[in-house]
């Protein structure tokens, strides 16, 4: 009460009570909120029984991981039978920052990319934000309609993940992601 008596009224005390609780909120605001940064774990590729042929052989699958950046714009939706035509320049050039692998008879269980690979470092020097899983197989077929299952785009971001491990089944309907992403607030 001395404030008010010597100048100070009690709406400039109240001005300066509330810019100091506006400061101090965003202060903690700022503090609180989450850096987006690549997210970095586990990746396992498993190829699933419905690729096997009648007589229960695993035919050759091929699968391409490639983390993206945002100037990767056009891999995000690249073609999968241009990709694995065999002479595709777009596939040759990520080829420095693509893990390569082949599943077949003799080589039918899950592949680990754990996160000491050294292709974390290619794909962290690049700035990645996203993972293409590209897969082929005689039994995968492009699905209609412009949507093609052989080809899995997901966010690779800390903000999405909560995981130490994602998980990729490659299916002659497609790849898919089983494992959850976080939930968002």
């Amino acid at each position: 009460m001395r404030l008010i008596k010597k100048g100070f009224s009690m709406n400039m005390l109240t001005r300066v009570v509330m810019t100091v609780v506006a400061a101090a909120t965003a202060v903690l605001a700022t503090g609180c909120q989450q850096t987006v940064r690549g997210w970095k774990g586990d990746l396992v590729i498993t190829p699933d029984a419905s690729l096997r042929d009648s007589s229960g052989k695993m035919p050759p699958v091929e699968v391409d991981v490639v983390a993206i950046n945002e100037t990767d714009e056009m891999v995000r939706s690249y073609p999968v039978d241009n990709w694995f035509s065999g002479e595709d320049k777009q596939r040759a050039s990520c080829a420095p920052y693509t893990k390569s692998l082949a599943f077949g008879p003799g080589a039918e269980g899950a592949v680990v990319i754990s996160k000491s690979d050294p292709i974390w470092k290619k794909w962290e020097e690049r700035g990645y934000k996203d993972l293409v899983v590209f897969a082929t197989a005689r039994s995968m077929k492009a699905s209609p309609g412009g949507f093609d299952g052989r080809r899995k785009v997901i966010p690779l971001t800390n903000d999405k993940w909560d995981v130490g491990q994602i998980n990729f089944e490659v299916k002659s309907s497609g790849v898919e992601c089983p494992t959850p992403m976080k939930l968002q607030k």
